[in-house]
Order: C-alpha cells, then sequence, then structure tokens
C-alpha cells in the first residue's frame, strides 16, 4: 500500500511539472507575439509619419514633410491623402466618375501625310521677264508719237514712232552705194573685186540692223534703192504701253527711253510671308487666290521664288507666284487673298507623325501632352515632347511618342490641374528647386506684367481712339446677331472693314508695329469672310473666331474707354459651347437670339469704363 502511494505521489508531480511547463512556454509564445506586434505597429506608425506630405490649399505645389506655414501665402498647411496606387509622379488615375465628369477624349498618334493651309496677302505686279523698254538706238529728232498715253494695247511690230536721225540717212545711202557697187562689177573677171562687194554689202546691212531697222525695214531698201529720211520704231513684243518718256520733237540720245511695255498674258503676285509661315511653303506650291473685284472666282498659280531676303520694314519675306492671265483680268496693284497649300513630308517613304493642335499643352519652349497608359482604370501619364510646324489643325511631332499611342485631346487641362491638387507636379511648369527660384519666378512675372503695362501706356491715344471704333462695330455686329438682323450684321461688317483700314499703324513703334500688323492682317481676313456670308447661321459660325481675334488686340492695346465683358454659352453649336464680347453685364446672347437671349454667363471682366463715360 506504500508503494501505491509512492506511485500516486509521482504521478502528480509529473502532472504539476507539466502544467508549469506548458504555462511558461504559452506566456513566452504571446509574449514575443505581442512584441511583434508593437515592433510591426511602431515600423507602420514611422513610415506613416516619414510618407506624410503637407500641402498649400491655396499652391498645391508645395510639398513639405511636417506641417507649418505656407512659405508663400502663411496659411496653414494640409495633410495630403498619399496616393497609394503605385503611380509615378507624372501618372494621375481617377475613378469611373472622375473620368465622366472631366469628359477626357483620347485620340491615337498617327502616321499621314497633310496637307499645309498658309494664308497670305498680297498684290499683282508685273513680270519682270516681260517687260520690254523702247529706246532711241541712234541720236535723232522725234517726229512723230502715234502711241501718246500710257494704258494703250500694242500688237507686236506695230509702229509706235518716228525718228528723224542724220546716221540712219548716212547708213542707208552706204547700203545703196555697195549695192550699186556690187552690180557694177557683178561681170568683172577680178574675184577679189567682187567679194569686196559682196562684203561691204554685208557690213552695210549689218550696220543698218545694230541701229535698229529689221530685216524688213532693210530689205525695203535693197528693194527701192531709196533711202528714208523718218525710220518707223516698231513695238517688238505684244502688250500694254505702261510707261511714256518722251514726247514729239523731242532730240533724243541713244539709249533713251521712249516706251516701256508689259506683256500681261503672265503676271506675278508677290505674298507677303511671317517667318513662322516659311518652312510650310516651299517652291512648286500650288497657290490659290481672289481678290475683291470677283467675288467667288478663285485664281491659281505656282511658287516660283522666295526672296532670300527679310523685308525690314514689315519683317516679312515675299514669295513669288506666277500666274496665266490670259483673259487679262488681274491688273497689275490688285490686292489678293492668297492660300497656299502643300504637303509636309515626314521622308521619302514614311509619312510624318501627326497629333491634333488640342492634345498640345505649349508653355513657351516646351510643349506637354497626356499619353493614356491603362483605359480599364483611366490612368494617364505626362510627357514632354518635341513638336515641328503645325499643318492646320495638327501638329507634327519629331519626338517623345509612338505611333498607336493614345494622347489626351479633350481634359487635358483639368488632368493637369488635377495634378496640382493631388500636390503632384505640374507638366506645365518646370520643377523648383528652392524657394528663392519660386520667389525670383513671382518676381519675373509681377516685371513682366509691369512691362506689358508700361507698353500699353506708351500706345498714343489718337490709335487707341482709332482702335475703338473697330471694337465698337464689333459690339454693333454682335448685338446684330442678338436680334436676328443679317442684313444689319452685313452693315456692321462693312463699317468694320472701314473702321480696320482707317487705323493708322504708323502712330506705333517697331515692337507694337509688327504685333499690330499680325492681328490686323487675321482680323481684316476673317472680316472679309464674314463680309461675304448672307445668311444669320454662315455669320454666326465666324463669330468665334471674329472674337478670338478681336479679344487678342484688346488683351494686347489699349482701346480707350469702354465696356469689355467677355461672355459664353456651352449650348451653343450643339452643346459644343462658344464665347463672345459683349459692352454690357447683361447676357446677350448673339448665338440664340431671341429664341434664348439670356442663355449663358460673364466669364471675365476685361475692362470697364471705369470714368463712366458713355461711348
Amino acid at each position: 500500500m506504500f508503494a501505491n502511494k509512492k506511485k500516486i505521489y509521482k504521478f502528480a508531480v509529473i502532472i504539476a511539472v507539466s502544467f508549469l511547463t506548458g504555462l511558461l512556454i504559452q506566456r513566452f509564445i504571446f509574449s514575443s507575439i505581442n512584441h511583434d506586434k508593437t515592433k510591426d505597429n511602431s515600423e507602420k506608425h514611422e513610415n506613416t509619419i516619414k510618407d506624410e506630405i503637407w500641402t498649400c490649399s491655396m499652391h498645391p505645389s508645395i510639398r513639405l514633410p511636417k506641417p507649418g506655414k505656407c512659405p508663400i501665402c502663411n496659411m496653414d498647411l494640409i495633410l495630403l491623402n498619399t496616393d497609394n496606387s503605385g503611380n509615378s509622379d507624372v501618372q494621375l488615375s481617377i475613378s469611373s466618375n472622375a473620368f465622366k465628369l472631366l469628359e477626357i477624349e483620347t485620340t491615337p498618334v498617327v502616321r499621314k501625310f497633310v496637307d499645309s493651309e498658309v494664308r497670305m496677302l498680297g498684290k499683282v505686279e508685273y513680270d519682270e521677264t516681260r517687260l520690254s523698254y523702247i529706246s532711241a538706238w541712234v541720236p535723232g529728232r522725234l517726229e512723230k508719237l502715234f502711241i501718246n498715253y500710257t494704258g494703250i494695247a500694242v500688237k507686236q511690230g506695230e509702229r509706235m514712232a518716228t525718228i528723224y536721225s542724220p546716221d540712219l540717212i548716212s547708213a542707208q545711202e552706204e547700203l545703196i552705194q555697195a549695192l550699186k557697187f556690187k552690180d557694177n562689177i557683178q561681170n568683172s573677171t577680178y574675184g577679189t573685186a567682187q567679194k569686196t562687194a559682196i562684203d561691204t554689202v554685208k557690213a552695210s546691212r549689218e550696220k543698218l540692223s545694230l541701229l535698229g531697222l529689221s530685216s524688213e525695214q532693210i530689205t525695203k531698201i535693197e528693194t527701192t534703192r531709196a533711202s528714208n529720211k523718218i525710220i518707223d520704231i516698231n513695238s517688238p513684243i505684244q502688250g500694254i504701253v505702261i510707261e511714256k518718256t518722251a514726247e514729239e520733237g523731242m532730240y533724243v540720245k541713244t539709249g533713251t527711253r521712249i516706251y516701256t511695255v508689259a506683256d500681261l498674258s503672265f503676271v506675278w503676285v508677290k505674298l507677303d510671308a511671317y517667318e513662322s509661315d516659311l518652312a510650310l511653303i516651299k517652291y512648286g506650291d500650288i497657290v490659290e487666290f481672289s481678290t475683291e473685284t470677283y467675288p467667288g472666282k478663285t485664281f491659281e498659280g505656282q511658287v516660283d521664288f522666295i526672296d532670300p531676303v527679310v523685308t525690314q520694314s514689315s519683317q516679312t519675306i515675299k514669295v513669288r507666284v506666277s500666274v496665266p492671265n490670259e483673259s487679262l483680268e488681274l491688273k497689275p496693284g490688285m490686292f489678293v487673298n492668297a492660300i497656299v497649300k502643300s504637303q509636309i513630308d515626314g521622308s521619302s517613304t514614311l509619312a510624318p507623325l501627326i497629333i491634333p493642335v488640342t492634345a498640345a499643352m505649349k508653355t513657351g519652349t516646351r510643349a506637354i501632352v497626356y499619353v493614356e497608359v491603362q483605359k480599364k482604370k483611366p490612368t494617364y501619364e505626362g510627357r514632354e515632347i518635341t513638336l515641328g510646324p503645325k499643318v492646320g489643325n495638327f501638329y507634327i511631332v519629331k519626338g517623345g511618342l509612338k505611333e498607336g499611342e493614345r494622347v489626351v485631346t479633350r481634359g487635358n487641362f483639368k488632368l493637369d490641374a488635377e495634378m496640382q491638387i493631388r500636390a503632384k507636379p505640374s507638366m506645365m511648369s518646370e520643377d523648383k528647386d528652392t524657394m528663392t527660384d519660386m520667389q525670383n519666378e513671382q518676381h519675373e512675372e509681377i516685371s513682366n506684367k509691369t512691362e506689358q503695362s508700361e507698353q500699353m501706356d506708351a500706345i498714343p491715344e489718337k490709335f487707341s481712339s482709332q482702335l475703338n471704333k473697330v471694337l465698337q462695330s464689333y459690339f454693333a455686329i454682335q448685338k446684330a446677331m442678338v436680334n436676328d438682323d443679317s442684313k444689319d450684321v452685313s452693315k456692321a461688317t462693312q463699317l468694320a472693314v472701314e473702321s480696320l483700314k482707317s487705323v493708322d499703324m504708323t502712330l506705333l513703334d517697331h515692337k507694337t508695329h509688327m504685333l499690330w500688323m499680325k492681328n490686323a492682317d487675321a482680323l481684316s481676313m476673317t472680316l472679309q469672310m464674314l463680309s461675304k456670308q448672307s445668311t444669320l447661321v454662315k455669320q454666326r459660325e465666324l463669330l468665334p473666331r471674329l472674337t478670338d481675334e478681336m479679344l487678342q488686340v484688346v488683351q494686347q492695346f489699349s482701346v480707350g474707354q469702354a465696356n469689355i465683358y467677355k461672355a459664353s454659352c456651352p449650348m451653343a453649336f450643339d452643346n459644343k459651347g462658344a464665347s463672345w464680347l459683349q459692352d454690357s453685364d447683361k447676357i446677350q446672347n448673339p448665338y440664340f437670339g431671341n429664341v434664348m437671349q439670356t442663355c449663358g454667363s460673364i466669364d471675365e471682366v476685361i475692362q470697364e469704363n471705369i470714368s463712366g463715360e458713355s461711348e
């Protein structure tokens, strides 16, 4: 029995030791787990603090690792919600709802040969290679001028004047005497004498030819064996007499110019091209142009010369076009509106890469596009590219894109704004490493605005007054469209054309003079197109273009005292939207007229008449 108790005691001891050992192991395991959890939470907390980005609601470009004040506006910084999508700084992912709200549209990058279209102004001139100058070949007296005023059409060989010249009479007598001598020794046995007589006749003929007589006139002298005291001067070409520089009875010297005759069956059209457009024009390009004399009729010619020298007064380059003119409709001195069409080639075998103009966001020397990276989850990447020339509604791409990639053509500016809101670097401006750079940039911006303001103040008051009449003509066009009156639109357009022609650009200095020339050319072209429209629908289609050009003018030049408001209607042109300028802060919609006169909103107050004086 004692042995049984001993066994029970041992068994109890074993159970107690096992229980205590298990308890210690459990405590050790739980302690390790809790320690790991605490360590993980601590690391996560440290990472969270480390990854925090504080930004300014007014200046999203500010990105600081801890809270504080904005160094620009001194506002309290706010904590930025970090993007855990894994995107790089130049990528942006948006939700499906945001995609719909931003109304993003994309277009593929393609290779395509495109036609350029450059508009230029110019004038019809004489073809210099088809001008003939009728001059005196010998000294003498002009007995009779049969063409006694300019503008007369003459035929080739037509008699234009007669001249009395002792030199010509003497030369004729020499030929007659040489012929008689030749006849007298015709039967002579001396060969040397016959050869001498023949050579003398030949020399006399050549002398008369050098003195300006035609072969027919020389033959007549040989036939009649009589000299003419008065010799006819005939026209060498068919054309129009454009200059008369002599009078009847005048004594002339050898080389004195009497008439200038122009062959107008071919004329030159000399166009003014800006330096920026020169890359789109080349030899052999077909040019279509029209004149105010023949509305609706189009003429055609070919570029045959590009002036190698820039015209200093206008900073343009002359482009010469050779034009057939058999009907003589084109008169030297006519003004023309021309369009040069040419194909821009990438290479001899490969078409160039092109993107729509709306895809590129240009910021000075840089060009930015947003490329679609993923379509299922809308993701876009900002990319800097190299652009070639602008061709119509497209840009040639020199580098930065590949064929087949899709670029954002609508909503790209909204994407860039969203990048800034999320405190990612805006693709529209280069990164600034220091606050000093930012301050310098702001200082430069203020200086530029000051300089621009000084430039506007320097514009003469007389020029501003003339420009104000152009602006008032624009307002008259806008109000006529509000009243649905197509005839009043035409009248106001004609008034605008006349007002624009009356603006004296010589009042401006060189820099503003050149700026005005470019603006005036664009305005003139649009007004001429508008003047040719007879329906209200077509007239309204040209108003956005006229508005853009007028807006540039009022922003770049002083137009005197005037109220100028920029308004827009999102429903115009099938919900595409359009803007216009008006002189009142109450909406006057020119696109819908009496149907919806008050549809729209004031987007910007460009200028208000502070003085309160009415125009």
